[in-house]
């Protein structure tokens, strides 16, 4: 190797040191910033979100109408109650007869048809004549049912000369054996002095090897008044929501 070369080359080696100093400190920096960000986005969340809507449970429900309900695949028969066991149907698959095997077997079929072509969205459902549109299987049950707990003493025109009905609707794996709060999401009402409305989607847990999920889905619902102007932010995403508020 001659003279020139070795130098070249001793030069090169000298600077890529120099600059992998700082280089190094400024990905330690931003993996520190980056951690630093995320625990308070974690620490914003539950401090805010998840604990107002604890905190608050009883008075949203009676102010926004809101209600969660969590729908099983095998048997389509939901709940909208927390912190309780499944009933023993929606684990109880041994000793079936042969038709309630074909029902679950039909069950099964009509769910997995609504959600092939119906993926997590917000959704807002404005007339009667969207309300007789829904899914009979999926959705129309809920609904009714959300309309007689909270409006029982009107009709559907009614309801909805009044009031915007504002839902989501996922599918939804539970590795317990009943719901909690936590399983279905929650809705960001601070935002409505600015005429939006927020719902952020349970974040993926990691999967429990050891035991089976119950597998179903989650739709959750709200109501406000048309006068209202309410507008539904059309991502449930909890990283994109949490940019925003």
């Amino acid at each position: 190797m001659n003279k020139k070369r070795k130098i070249s080359l001793q030069i090169r080696k000298i600077l890529s040191s120099v600059v992998l100093i700082p280089t190094i400190g400024l990905f330690t920096l931003a993996c520190k910033n980056k951690e630093f960000l995320n625990q308070e986005k974690d620490n914003f969340f539950d401090n805010n979100v998840v604990k107002k809507i604890n905190d608050n449970f009883e008075e949203y429900q009676r102010k926004y109408f809101m209600n969660s309900y969590w729908l099983h695949r095998e048997t389509l028969k939901y709940l909208d109650k927390v912190e309780q066991p499944f009933p023993s149907e929606f684990y109880s698959k041994s000793n079936l007869s042969e038709n309630e095997q074909r029902i679950q077997n039909e069950n099964q079929q009509k769910f997995d048809n609504y959600f092939k072509t119906n993926k997590a969205t917000n959704n807002t459902l404005k007339t009667k004549e969207e309300f007789e549109n829904l899914d009979s299987n999926i959705l129309k049950p809920i609904f009714k049912n959300y309309l007689s707990k909270f409006f029982p003493n009107q009709n559907i025109e009614q309801i909805f000369d009044q009031y915007n009905l504002y839902y989501f609707v996922k599918e939804s794996e539970i590795y317990s054996f009943g719901l909690s709060k936590t399983d279905l999401g929650w809705w960001w009402f601070d935002s409505l002095k600015f005429n939006k409305l927020y719902f952020i989607e349970p974040p993926q847990r990691p999967i429990v090897h050891t035991m089976v999920p119950y597998t179903g889905a989650q739709i959750n619902i709200v109501a406000f008044k048309k006068s209202e102007n309410i507008e539904f932010f059309e991502s449930s995403n909890i990283d994109t929501i949490m940019k925003l508020i």
